[in-house]
This record gives structure tokens, C-alpha cells and sequence, in this order.
């Protein structure tokens, strides 16, 4: 072959190369690309979604991607909420599980690889968001996601009022939510325990909701779908009135009461403290609360349901648990209001000043989670029950050591952890024994497919997890 046709060959080459990097730039990935579905391609190679999403990360360029991908999901969420938080009187509706990742599914993502100099390289890794080209139809079509994707529980709302106190920065504000009294009465009667609730405390600093309850009911704050309402709340918070997620209280007076006293211990990895007024706990255990600061106020003269004495109760368990573990678990504080009924007379608005002195703490090193309700977590800080049927009457206490994790005592067969580079080391060996029995040991992988999963289910910047541990535990040994 001369050298004319040989450039001839080259030039045909390059041509043909050229051609298929156009036709898979305009086809395959365009702007309009299925949104959080990535099309990739490395030196010429179209990856599968599976082979990017499952190769392993380097730390940095882990938190490269968690915090791409974060942004993005706050950007989309705001699209959703932003109308809803211009208006006193904001529609929260109850999402069934198969629709907890919409926001996956409008957030307007198409993800590349942009020649990285390795198939394990993602320094070059680039993304073009199809949200900034959008039309104004689809824009108001994000924005209308949320109202549409309703369940059978279509019917229920949660409206709220809130306030604004203090001038901190955007993403540093902190968040009071503020359950409010009445239950199993007339709708009107909840309105006006609703309305009182929102000038019932100021804090110093932060963003103070009173949300009103979907139901008229005794349990209104703790029917099953309620997690999902204060899900959305905590996360459209976040997203247009920059609340930090580490810096989120919650109260409630009464029935309100009621509520906190069930809610807290199985949220308390959304909260930073929490404070009871006036409520009744039912036969709700305060096991879970070992990581969140807890206040109970109560009026000495309280006495029906025998709210004051399931208050001392309460107090006397909390102090049990303490000196049976250590002084930094089970923190709390008990008021019993001298001379006062079932109304404080204000005296317990000191309880906002003491739940601000305290922040989360995402990664604690020990874990106790016990679920009694029917609201079923599914995850509690790092760890996870992923069978709903396994999560009924659930009890798991895990502590961590560096990379070295001990699991006492555990009522489900299948246990996931979910670790990042805050948690442990994840370029070296992780631990995990039950009592004594090793279940697991070795090196584990960064992967984008964790991030992206943790993301779209949790909503948390803190809670952005790049790996995750299956683990089985031996049924012989479950107690």
C-alpha cells in the first residue's frame, strides 16, 4: 500500500470515528437524556449503567461524585417545592414506597464520562443537566410531580405555618417542628390547636413550623404514612428555606405529646433533640433514643391518663439507661412544672434554648434501634432492615470501633450497613462479628450505585453513603 492510500485508510478511519462520537453525542446522550439514567463512554467505549455504576471509586473522586449528584437532587427538589413554600398553605401528600425515589425520576440528569485517562480514572467526568434547558411545560410538570403522585391516602394533606427567627446563612438554619394538641375531635377544634401551636415558641434562630395534622384523630401524628409526610417536610425545608440537616429539632404539645413520644425514638436520626410536652407515651419504648437528647415537660398536676406519672416513669427509665451505658447515651432532662395542670403557663418554652445547645451526630459509634409501631424505618442512622415484614417489632444494638463493627443483639435475619469515608476507613479491612462470630471481613468498594441509592432514599447530605454491607445473621443465634 503507497502512501496516498494509506492516508487515504487513516483519513476514512478518522472519519468513521468521528461519526460514531457524533452519533453517540447527539442519539445516545443527549440533553434530553433520561433523567439520572447515565449514558457513558470511556476511550471510545459505551459503558452499560451497570458497568459505570458498580466500578469502584478513589475517596476523592467518590466525594466528587456524591456531591455532584447531591447538588443536583437539591436543584430538582426545589423545581418541586418551591411553590409550595410561597404559600402559607402547602399540600404535603403521603407517597407509597414504590414512589419514594421520584425524585430520582425528575431530577434531569445526564451523567458522562469525558475521556478519563483509565477505565478507574473519574477526574474527567462531566455533566450536562437537562433541567437548564428544560421548557416552561416541563418545568411546571417537576413542579406538579409532587401533587400528582399521590396513593390511595389521596385524600390526605398536610398543610403548616412556619416563621422565620434570626439571620443565619442559607444551609445553616436551624429547623423546629412543632406538633400541635387535640386528636380524636371536631376538625375546628384542631384548627385552633393548629393556629395556637405556631405562636406557642420563638427560638432564637431558625425555621419554625406548626404543621397541621392529616387526620382528626387520637394517634394523628403517628399513624404509619406520618414518616413519609415529615420526610418531605425535613427534605423540601432543606432545599428552599436552607435548613442544616444536622440542626433539626422537634416538640409537640399534648397530643402533639403523644406524637414526640413515638416519633423521636424512631426518627431520631433526622433529629438533633427533641422535647415532649404534656403528652402520654402508650407502651412506646425510649431504648432508641440512645443518641438523641431527649426533654420531657410535664405539669405536677397533670394527672389525666396519668400523663404526669408515665412522665416520672420515663424519666426513671431514661436514668437507668444512662448509668447502664454512659453519660453521653440516653442524655435527657425532666421538668415537672410545680402547681401546673395539663397547661404549663409558657414554662416550658425553655425547653427550645436547651434542644438548640445540641446538634446531630450522624455517625454515632453505638446503635440501638427498636421498633414497636407500624410506622417500620427502614433505616436508622448507618444501618438497615430491608424486609418490611423483618422491621415489624425489630431490635438491633450495633457499636463500631475504627473498622471493627459488634452486633449484640439482632431480632432480623438480613442486616445491611451503609459506610462512607466519614465512618470508617474504607481503603482497609472491615470487621463485622456477631458476639463472637465473624460474618464478615475484608475490603469493600466505593461505587457510584451506592451514592446514587442513598441519595435518591435518604435526601440527606450527610446520609450519602458509597458503600453497603449485606449481612446475614444466623437464626440460630437470634434472641
Amino acid at each position: 500500500m503507497n502512501k496516498k492510500n494509506l492516508l487515504l485508510v487513516i483519513f476514512i478511519n478518522l472519519l468513521i470515528i468521528v461519526m460514531i462520537f457524533v452519533f453517540t453525542e447527539v442519539i445516545i446522550i443527549s440533553p434530553k437524556a433520561s433523567v439520572w439514567k447515565w449514558t457513558k463512554y470511556s476511550n471510545n467505549k459505551i459503558l452499560t449503567e451497570m458497568e459505570f455504576s458498580e466500578r469502584s471509586l478513589n475517596k476523592v473522586n467518590a466525594k466528587k461524585i456524591s456531591q455532584i449528584l447531591y447538588n443536583d437532587w437539591e436543584r430538582c427538589n426545589k423545581i418541586r417545592y418551591q411553590e409550595y413554600w410561597d404559600s402559607l398553605n402547602i399540600q404535603m401528600v403521603y407517597l407509597k414506597d414504590k414512589d419514594r425515589n421520584m425524585v430520582s425520576e425528575t431530577s434531569g440528569l445526564d451523567m458522562r464520562w469525558c475521556n478519563p485517562k483509565n477505565d478507574s480514572d473519574l477526574t474527567g467526568v462531566c455533566f450536562n443537566y437537562a433541567i437548564e434547558n428544560a421548557t416552561e411545560e416541563e418545568i411546571d410538570s417537576l413542579k406538579n410531580d409532587f401533587s400528582k403522585n399521590i396513593s390511595k391516602f389521596e385524600n390526605l394533606n398536610m398543610r403548616f405555618d412556619y416563621k422565620l427567627f434570626g439571620e443565619e446563612p442559607f444551609g445553616e438554619r436551624a429547623m423546629y417542628i412543632s406538633l400541635h394538641g387535640g386528636g380524636a375531635v371536631a376538625s375546628e377544634v384542631n384548627d385552633g390547636q393548629w393556629r395556637n401551636q405556631i405562636g406557642l415558641y420563638e427560638p432564637k434562630e431558625g425555621l419554625y413550623v406548626a404543621p397541621r395534622a392529616p387526620e382528626d384523630d387520637w394517634n394523628m401524628w403517628f399513624k404509619p404514612y406520618m414518616k413519609y409526610f415529615y420526610d418531605e417536610l425535613i427534605k423540601s425545608a432543606i432545599s428552599i428555606m436552607g435548613v442544616n440537616p444536622d440542626k433539626i429539632y422537634i416538640t409537640g404539645y399534648s397530643a402533639g405529646g403523644d406524637g414526640l413520644y413515638r416519633i423521636a425514638p424512631l426518627l431520631s436520626d433526622r433529629f438533633a433533640s427533641a422535647a415532649m410536652m404534656a403528652g402520654h407515651p402508650g407502651d412506646i419504648s425510649p431504648l432508641s433514643l440512645y443518641n438523641l437528647p431527649y426533654a420531657i415537660w410535664m405539669g405536677e398536676n397533670d394527672s389525666n391518663f396519668q400523663r404526669n406519672e408515665c412522665a416520672l416513669n420515663w424519666c426513671n427509665m431514661l436514668d437507668s439507661l444512662q448509668k447502664c451505658n454512659n453519660e453521653d447515651s440516653y442524655i435527657h432532662s425532666f421538668n415537672l412544672v410545680k402547681d401546673k395542670g395539663h397547661w404549663m403557663d409558657r414554662a416550658d418554652t425553655a425547653a427550645i434554648e436547651w434542644m438548640a445547645s445540641y446538634t446531630r451526630n450522624p455517625y454515632p459509634e453505638k446503635i440501638v434501634w427498636k421498633n414497636d409501631t407500624d410506622i417500620k424505618p427502614e433505616y436508622f442512622y448507618w444501618v438497615s432492615i430491608d424486609d418490611e415484614n423483618e422491621r415489624s417489632a425489630s431490635f438491633v444494638e450495633i457499636s463500631r470501633n475504627k473498622n471493627t463493627f459488634t452486633i449484640d443483639h439482632c431480632s432480623s435475619s438480613k442486616l445491611s450497613l451503609y459506610l462512607n469515608d466519614d465512618i470508617v476507613d474504607l481503603d482497609a479491612p472491615i470487621k463485622v462479628l456477631f458476639k463472637d462470630k465473624l460474618l464478615f471481613e475484608g475490603k469493600v468498594k466505593r461505587t457510584a450505585k451506592n451514592i446514587y441509592e442513598s441519595i435518591s432514599s435518604r435526601g440527606d447530605k450527610r446520609y450519602i453513603f458509597t458503600t453497603k454491607i449485606d449481612l446475614e445473621v444466623p437464626i440460630s443465634e437470634i434472641k
